[in-house]
């Protein structure tokens, strides 16, 4: 139940990343998993949504799966996702998705060493306010390899704020700033919202396919103050 404690995810990639084993018949680890997602339904540990966007079932964990969670896999009882947004599935879906991506480029590649990773959903359920906070869909830090620290705030983008929150945000924002938007078309718009507000700080953007194609270090991210798209530096 780890793969969801970060957030919704579809069967398509709950069977890529947990049951499709090499040299095993599809069909049959297809219907292990299906055996397995029944089950814990049944107990009341998961839930399910339909997307639309992938023709496919998004699951979720429950409020009742988190303690377990969180005591198998020794976190933070806040840190495990554990409810649907209807609005904003695709968007959550992504978001978990990338979550997984940088622990898996950190504990299975070593690509570089993850020192924390917090989900937009505990810092929300962490913080007493309730109005003027922007909050990142997630803030990540490494350690690379000259032992410096490198703290990151991360934003996914699917074109449903305006420029105005979408900058407040950037203002907002602490850490060094990713953006991950939908396609190309939306990261010309957002990167001239960043040009023409004159803002200081560094922003780095890609897209969704960019970066599901490469790793964080290796996917090409446009910049403010670069004419061409750079790879991201954490040496």
């Amino acid at each position: 139940m780890r793969h969801l404690s970060f957030g919704p995810a579809t069967g398509k990639s709950i069977f890529i990343n947990i049951f499709d084993k090499e040299g095993a018949a599809t069909r049959t680890r297809r219907r292990v998993m299906m055996r397995r997602l029944v089950k814990l339904e049944e107990e009341g540990l998961i839930a399910r949504k339909v997307s639309h966007t992938y023709r496919d079932y998004a699951y979720t964990l429950t409020k009742d799966a988190a303690p377990i969670v969180a005591g198998q896999f020794g976190v933070e009882l806040t840190s495990v996702w554990a409810s649907f947004n209807d609005k904003h599935i695709d968007h959550d879906l992504h978001v978990a998705g990338i979550a997984r991506r940088l622990v898996r480029e950190s504990e299975e590649k070593h690509l570089y060493e993850l020192l924390f990773l917090v989900l937009e959903y505990e810092l929300r359920r962490r913080s007493r306010a309730s109005k003027g906070v922007y909050f990142p869909d997630l803030t990540f830090g490494l350690l690379n390899a000259s032992e410096r620290r490198i703290s990151f705030d991360l934003e996914v983008d699917f074109g449903t704020v305006t420029r105005n929150d979408f900058l407040g945000k950037i203002r907002y924002f602490e850490k060094n700033i990713l953006v991950v938007t939908s396609n190309e078309k939306r990261l010309d718009l957002l990167l001239w919202y960043v040009k023409d507000a004159c803002i200081s700080k560094p922003v780095y953007l890609t897209t969704l396919k960019e970066f599901y194609d490469n790793t964080l270090i290796t996917c090409s991210w446009a910049t403010s103050f670069t004419n061409a798209p750079i790879s991201l530096s954490i040496n």
